[in-house]
C-alpha cells in the first residue's frame, strides 16, 4: 500500500518540479501556449493528489488495528500531497499574473532566480526525506520558508519604492502577486518538512519548536536527537505554550537517562515562569520542578524551558481514582505546604483581590459559549430585576473596601491538576507557576475549590468525595484566616467563588453542569449584595454552595 502511495508521490514531486520550471520560463518569456501547458499539468497533479488521498483512506479503512507509526506516516503523506498541490496551484497563479502584464519587461527588473533555486532544491529533497525518514533533510526543506520570506520582504520594499514613481503601476502590482505566490510556496514547503518530522517523531512540531527543543537539549544533530529521544505532547494547555514530555532512550527497554518537561511559547511568559520558579525555589526549596535549561529564540519572541519531570499523580487524578488513605495524606501535605508558604512569604501590607474586575474581563468569553446566561434587566409591574452585569457592578462598588489584611506569594493558577503528588516522596509539588505573585491568598483558595467542583463526574459517591475534599480545604483555609486575624475571609472568598464559578462555565459545554456553576455564582452574588448594609466581618459563607 505504501509503495503505491510513494510511487504517486514521487510522480507528483516530479510534476510539481516541472510546473515550477515552466512558471519561471513564463516569468522570463510569457506565452499563451506555455500558460495552457501549466494549467493542463495542474489537472494531472490534482488527480495524483486524489489517488494518494483515496489510497490513504483505503489504508485506514482496511487496517482497523493500524499501529501509531503507520498511521502517522499515512497522515504525513496526505499533508505532503496537499501542499505539493498548493505549490502547483501557485505556479498556475503565477502564469495567470504574468500572462496579463502589459509590459512583461517590468518583472525583469527584479532578481527572482534565487526563488527557483531554493524551492527547486527543497522539492528534490522530499522523496529522500520521506523514504529515508531523515529528520535532517526534513529540516532543510523547512528552511526554505525563512529564505523565501527574506527574498519576498526585499522585493516588497523594492516594488513599494517603484510604485511611488507612478509608472507601470498595474504591472508592478502583478509583480507583487507573483512574488507573493513564490513566498507562499515556502510556507507549503515548511508544512511538508514538518509533516515528515511528524512521521519520524510522532509529534507535530513546528520548525521553531523543533529548533527550540534542539537548543534546550543541547543538541545540534537532528537525526541524533530524533533517534535518542521520545517526545510526547500529551499535556493540554490554554496558555498558548506547547508542553511535552521528553524521554531519553536508554540502552535497555526500561532504562532512561533523562525525563523532562519541555515548554515552548512566548518569551515573556516563559521568562516570567522561570523567574517565578526560581523565586519559589528560594522560598520553598523542592516545591517547584528544577529548571534544567532555558533558551530564548533568535528574534522570534519565543523561548524554550526544560524542567525536571516529577513522577507523580495530579491531585485531581488522586481525587477521582486514588485510595482514601493516599488522598487524605495528600490533603494534609497541601495544607501543611500552604501554611508554610503563606507564613514564610506573608507581608503585612493590605491588598485588594479585584475579583469582580477579573470576572468582568472574562464575561464576554462566558457569553460567547453560553449566551443564555446573559441575564438582562426584567421589569414585572413595579418590580425591577437587575441584570447580572448590574449586580456585578453593585458588588464591585461595595468590594472596593474589602482588602486582605496581608499579602502572600500565591500560586496564581491553583487548579487541582497543577499540584503533583510525588510517587516516591511524601510531598507535593507545584507546576505551571507563570501567574505567581504577591496577592490575596483567597485567589488560590477559590480557584482550588472550583477546580475540584468542576470535575465532570456525576457518580453520587464520587461527588460526595469531591465535596468532602472541598469542605476540608475550605475549613483549613478558614482556620488559617482565624489564626491570622483575617476577619473578612468569607466575604472575599464569596467574591472569589463568584468569579471562579462563572468563568469556569466557559470551559464546560455540558449545559446542565455549566448552569449548576452559573447558578452558584448568581446565588453568591445575591448573598453578597444582600449583606451590603452590614459589617463584612459578619458575612458567613454557606458551606452548602460547595456541595453538588
Amino acid at each position: 500500500m505504501f509503495e503505491g502511495i510513494d510511487k504517486n508521490l514521487r510522480f507528483m514531486v516530479v510534476e510539481v518540479g516541472k510546473q515550477l520550471d515552466k512558471s519561471f520560463r513564463m516569468m522570463r518569456e510569457p506565452s499563451q501556449s506555455l500558460a495552457r501547458k501549466i494549467h493542463s499539468s495542474d489537472n494531472y497533479i490534482d488527480t495524483l493528489k486524489s489517488y494518494i488521498e483515496k489510497k490513504t483512506i483505503s489504508g485506514f479503512r482496511n487496517t482497523p488495528e493500524m499501529d501509531r507509526q503507520t498511521a502517522d506516516r499515512f497522515r504525513a503523506l496526505v499533508t505532503v500531497a496537499n501542499n505539493l498541490e498548493r505549490i502547483a496551484d501557485f505556479c498556475a497563479s503565477i502564469a495567470g499574473q504574468t500572462g496579463h502584464m502589459s509590459s512583461p519587461a517590468v518583472l525583469q527588473r527584479y532578481d527572482y532566480t534565487s526563488y527557483h533555486e531554493i524551492i527547486g532544491k527543497a522539492l528534490e529533497q522530499i522523496p529522500e526525506a520521506i523514504t529515508g525518514s531523515d529528520a535532517s533533510i526534513a529540516l532543510k526543506i523547512c528552511r526554505a520558508e525563512p529564505k523565501t520570506d527574506k527574498l519576498y520582504a526585499n522585493h516588497v520594499a523594492e516594488i513599494k519604492s517603484d510604485l511611488r514613481l507612478g509608472e507601470h503601476t498595474d504591472d508592478l502590482v502583478a509583480c507583487l502577486y507573483v512574488f507573493h505566490y513564490l513566498e507562499r510556496m515556502g510556507d507549503a514547503l515548511q508544512n511538508i518538512g514538518e509533516a515528515v518530522l511528524y512521521a519520524i517523531t510522532g509529534e507535530k512540531l513546528k520548525l521553531r519548536e523543533h529548533k527550540a527543543l534542539l537548543a534546550a537539549l543541547g543538541q545540534t544533530d537532528t537525526d541524533v536527537w530524533s533517534q535518542a529521544y521520545d517526545i510526547d505532547f500529551r499535556y493540554e494547555t490554554r496558555s498558548g505554550s506547547r508542553i511535552g514530555k521528553v524521554t531519553e532512550r536508554g540502552e535497555g527497554d526500561d532504562d532512561t537517562d533523562l525525563e523532562a518537561i519541555f515548554k515552548n511559547g512566548r518569551r515573556d511568559k516563559l521568562a516570567k515562569e522561570r523567574a517565578n520558579i526560581e523565586l519559589w525555589q528560594e522560598k520553598m526549596p523542592g516545591l517547584p520542578p528544577r529548571i534544567l535549561e532555558y533558551r530564548e529564540g533568535e528574534g522570534n519572541g519565543d523561548a524554550a524551558l526544560l524542567l525536571e519531570y516529577i513522577d507523580g499523580t495530579t491531585f485531581n487524578e488522586l481525587v477521582l481514582n486514588g485510595d482514601l488513605a493516599t488522598l487524605k495524606s495528600a490533603q494534609a501535605s497541601i495544607a501543611a505546604t500552604l501554611t508554610t508558604a503563606w507564613e514564610r512569604t506573608l507581608e503585612c501590607e493590605p491588598i485588594h483581590g479585584d475579583f469582580t474586575g477579573q470576572l468582568s474581563s472574562r464575561l464576554g468569553d462566558v457569553w460567547r459559549i453560553h449566551p443564555q446566561f446573559r441575564r438582562y434587566p426584567i421589569r414585572v409591574g413595579q418590580l425591577k430585576l437587575k441584570s447580572f452585569q448590574e449586580l456585578l457592578e453593585t458588588a464591585a462598588e461595595a468590594a472596593k473596601e474589602l482588602f486582605a489584611p496581608f499579602r502572600v506569594l500565591i500560586h496564581g493558577d491553583f487548579n487541582a491538576d497543577n499540584i503533583i503528588v510525588s510517587h516516591y516522596e511524601s510531598r507535593i509539588h507545584f507546576i505551571d507557576l507563570y501567574r505567581s505573585r504577591p496577592m490575596d491568598y483567597v485567589q488560590d483558595v477559590s480557584v482550588f475549590l472550583v477546580s475540584n467542583f468542576r470535575m465532570p463526574v456525576f457518580d453520587r459517591d464520587l461527588r460526595a468525595r469531591i465535596g468532602t475534599v472541598m469542605l476540608d480545604f475550605y475549613r483549613f483555609a478558614k482556620s488559617f484566616a482565624v489564626a491570622h486575624n483575617d476577619t473578612t475571609f468569607d466575604a472575599r472568598l464569596a467574591l472569589g467563588l463568584i468569579r471562579s464559578f462563572m468563568t469556569s462555565t466557559r470551559f464546560e459545554l455540558d449545559e446542565g453542569f455549566a448552569k449548576t456553576m452559573y447558578l452558584r455564582s448568581c446565588y453568591l452574588l445575591e448573598a453578597f449584595i444582600t449583606h451590603l448594609d452590614r459589617p463584612w466581618n459578619t458575612f458567613e459563607l454557606n458551606e452548602e454552595v460547595l456541595r453538588y
